[in-house]
């Protein structure tokens, strides 16, 4: 069954689509860049979470769009990373939130293959599954920076290893709050 898109998905489909064409009209490209970003990331983020046999939550699909919203629209586009410095730093805490959250359908899916409960799961061992996917996310994150800045001649990373180390600090910390989170109110259900 082939879910319906989201509302998050449409906005962030026809964002990028009108995009592409101002910049067609205009000889800005920041423009064409991050409209062409920002469309294929919500293709490829639609295809993710309908392809993936994970029991993914309209609330989990609307926060990956938000966040690729942020990061490509606001970021790229309207050049956020230029206009706010702490901007990246920021955006990398709050991918440690995001990454997360979609670790949930994962920690889900694998729970119930193996006919456990994930509510009945010792809750440090979720909090470490949580840790470890979304710090991993977080680092391949920074690999795909690294390959594309040597292989397409990009300077995503700054040339410098303080943005990579600062990035991946930011993306543990966005972590370790959820993580947090998470265990604050899964003792709350508990009671």
């Amino acid at each position: 069954m082939i879910k319906k898109l989201t509302l998050t998905e449409i906005i962030n489909l026809t964002l990028s689509i009108i995009i592409l064409l101002l910049a067609f009209f205009t000889p800005n490209k920041d423009l064409y860049y991050g409209g062409r970003s920002f469309l294929i990331a919500d293709i490829l983020s639609i295809l993710f979470v309908r392809l993936l046999p994970l029991p993914f939550t309209s609330f989990e699909i609307a926060v990956l769009q938000i966040q690729i919203f942020i990061s490509i629209f606001l970021g790229t586009t309207l050049n956020f990373y230029g206009l706010i410095s702490q901007f990246d730093f920021f955006l990398h805490i709050s991918f440690g939130v995001v990454a997360s959250i979609l670790s949930i359908p994962f920690i889900k899916f694998f729970t119930n293959k193996l006919n456990l409960d994930i509510n009945k799961t010792h809750l440090l061992f979720i909090i470490f599954i949580i840790f470890c996917f979304s710090t991993t996310c977080g680092t391949l994150w920074e690999i795909y920076e690294f390959s594309v800045d040597k292989l397409f001649g990009l300077n995503t990373q700054n040339n410098s290893l303080l943005d990579t180390m600062s990035d991946i600090i930011a993306n543990t910390m966005g972590t370790i709050f959820f993580c947090i989170i998470y265990s604050y109110k899964h003792k709350k259900q508990a009671k």
